[in-house]
């Protein structure tokens, strides 16, 4: 079924650089026909992810710092410019906060404002977004917003500490989500990835072990692959998924299961 995102339009938060799993799916909607508009922290972290916004003809991209309000607006007028003022998916790929000793170690030795601050940038700014998009994603009748979790969301991962309560929240905020939205025709669904080494991932204390470990344990014996990632996004993102809603995706080989 080629082009199944033909005329479908949308944002892509988070992508910083070509490792990115946003990046991946960012690609795969693009080959599917979607037109995508992107946001970017600011110009000094984002040069990469920039060119690259720059080389695949993005229709629009704009600066988004989900920890402040006043930029929000500037993304709105974007969708109202660039996309008629219809939205008909959203990809939430941003994730921060913790320091690099909030990554080892044990979880309760978090600092109360590196807590808070992972929170906000990690999972409220996925409700902060949603909040902000929501009307022009109801004039559509029929769209679709993701989020990227992991399995430290529902167990206890060595080193992911305050980054796996964060996303529990996260989790939570998409069920929740989904049930309020759900009457406007606003599917919100988790997509939970296997490990993948980016440039966030890295910053976890053991993480290459955790990727050797992964790989001899997973049910399918290999490493999680974005392409594999990327195609259960666009699942969820296009009209194959139209029954699904406040569900969480694994894409792990199975990991999850053992």
């Amino acid at each position: 079924m080629p082009n199944i995102m033909k005329n479908k339009k949308g944002i892509v938060l988070g992508v910083a650089n070509g490792k990115s799993i946003a990046w991946q799916i960012a690609k795969k909607l693009k080959d599917e026909g979607a037109e995508i508009g992107y946001t970017y922290q600011d110009e000094t972290s984002c040069r990469k992810a920039l060119k690259l916004f720059e080389e695949n003809n993005a229709t629009f991209a704009c600066k988004l710092d989900v920890c402040d309000e006043s930029d929000f607006p500037k993304l709105n007028e974007n969708i109202e410019k660039h996309f008629d003022g219809k939205l008909d998916f959203v990809v939430h790929s941003i994730a921060g906060g913790p320091s690099l000793e909030d990554l080892q170690g044990d979880f309760y030795d978090v600092s109360r404002d590196n807590f808070l601050k992972t929170m906000e940038i990690s999972a409220y700014s996925f409700v902060a977004i949603m909040k902000s998009v929501a009307p022009y994603m109801k004039a559509t009748g029929n769209s679709s917003a993701i989020c990227l979790s992991y399995l430290g969301a529902q167990r206890a991962v060595p080193n992911y500490n305050v980054m796996g309560v964060a996303k529990a929240t996260l989790e939570a905020c998409a069920r929740y989500m989904a049930s309020d939205l759900g009457k406007n025709g606003i599917r919100v669904n988790v997509v939970s990835p296997g490990p993948v080494l980016t440039r966030a991932a890295s910053a976890i204390g053991g993480f290459r072990q955790m990727l050797k470990e992964y790989a001899e344990q997973t049910p399918l014996g290999k490493l999680t692959d974005t392409k594999d990632v990327a195609s259960a996004a666009l699942y969820l993102l296009s009209d194959l998924s139209a029954g699904t809603t406040g569900q969480t995706l694994f894409v792990d080989g199975g990991y999850n299961i053992r």
